[in-house]
């Protein structure tokens, strides 16, 4: 199984977002990469090997929006800026975390509970709570 389908990299993008400059939408990336995996696959390692993130997935169209219910437009503050992202950046850079992750979790300390999946602020104080009865 490809590591991209394994991973669920490609189908966790949301279809209703804007794309970026480049006009892919989720389903067309998710849909061409579907066609042949191992071709976007060898790009995204040899990006890895050679140190490279494609300048064109980096740069963002800017949007601004008018916040609702604003009685002055003349403040910068009324306004929001959002950032369409090319979905091929979007998806080379999941894959580059969850590579991190695969990597890095297995050894990293069992105590350490933020930014770890499946752990959570509750878990580190169950745990105190149950080694301090026996203390």
């Amino acid at each position: 199984m490809s590591e991209l389908r394994n991973t669920r990299t490609v189908n966790s993008l949301n279809p209703k977002k804007a794309p970026g400059p480049d006009g892919f939408t989720a389903e067309i990336c998710s849909r061409s990469i579907a066609a042949n995996e191992e071709v976007f696959l060898e790009i995204l390692n040899k990006c890895l090997e050679l140190s490279y993130f494609p300048t064109p997935w980096k740069e963002a169209a800017v949007v601004v929006l008018r916040k609702p219910g604003k009685t002055d437009y003349a403040q910068a503050k009324s306004y929001r800026r959002l950032g369409l992202l090319p979905t091929l950046g979007k998806i080379m850079e999941k894959m580059m975390v969850k590579r991190i992750r695969w990597h890095i979790l297995p050894r990293t300390n069992c105590r350490k509970y933020s930014f770890i999946p499946q752990k959570c602020t509750e878990d580190a104080l169950f745990v105190k709570s149950v080694f301090s009865a026996f203390l």
